[in-house]
């Protein structure tokens, strides 16, 4: 019995050894498994991170970037303006300045009209009937030389506007590029001869039948040029300077 006891012992304790010892085996695949799980586990939220972040950043320099062209444009259209601007001023300077030789145009012939009036106040009678033979053939110069006038303002107009109107094509073609200034406007053609209109007087008038002392009545001025551009013909050259300023 005692033999038995002792080798029943035996086996007990090595049979608990055993099972210690798979039991161990079987704790340490779990605690290696367990491991490797939460290694995943932990991979897979660095990852997501790591993703959110990137996704962050390249959030962040889309705006930046956004923000940085809407500068750049917010600058080019700020100069874009600005030239415009410079533009119209001087467009406006030129067209100031062929106003101001318009108008001394003008000057000169209402010059030239009146040094013509009061020549022919010292003419004498025989001066005048033989001028009055000439008178239909007068009217028709001077006629020829107010269209002559006229033609050369309008067209000298029309190439202001046209001028104006490429400036304005030309901005708004080339936003990225400085632009050249416009090419200044051509002076007006002075070339066409400026003569004063002889005076007149009209047959039977009863001042030249009553008084042989009298002076003849002279020629009415011709037309302004910027009363025919203007499309009035009556108008005097001061009230045309007025309505073009």
């Amino acid at each position: 019995r005692k033999f038995f006891q002792r080798h029943r012992n035996a086996a007990i304790t090595i049979q608990s050894f055993f099972r210690g010892h798979q039991q161990r085996i079987h704790y340490m695949h779990w605690r290696r498994a367990a491991i490797t799980i939460q290694a995943y586990v932990r991979g897979m939220f660095a990852r997501e991170v790591a993703s959110a972040l990137r996704e962050m950043r390249r959030v962040e320099e889309e705006m930046r970037r956004k923000e940085q062209e809407e500068e750049e444009r917010k600058r080019q259209e700020q100069e874009r303006l600005e030239m415009e601007e410079q533009e119209r001023a001087l467009l406006e300077e030129q067209i100031m300045a062929t106003q101001k030789e318009l108008a001394a145009i003008a000057s000169l012939v209402e010059h030239n009209v009146k040094r013509a009036q009061e020549a022919s106040e010292c003419l004498d009678l025989d001066e005048m009937f033989s001028f009055l033979s000439d008178v239909q053939e007068t009217k028709p110069n001077v006629q020829d030389f107010v269209s002559e006038i006229g033609q050369q303002m309008e067209a000298l107009l029309q190439d202001v506007e046209e001028e104006d109107n490429n400036s304005l094509i030309s901005a708004e073609d080339q936003v990225r590029t400085p632009e050249a200034s416009p090419s200044p406007l051509p002076p007006p053609n002075l070339s066409s001869p400026i003569t004063p209109a002889a005076p007149y007087s009209p047959i039977g008038s009863p001042t030249v039948a009553s008084d042989k002392g009298d002076s003849p009545s002279p020629l009415p001025p011709p037309m302004s040029p910027l009363g025919l551009v203007n499309g009035n013909a009556q108008r005097s050259p001061s009230t045309a300077r007025k309505s073009v300023q």
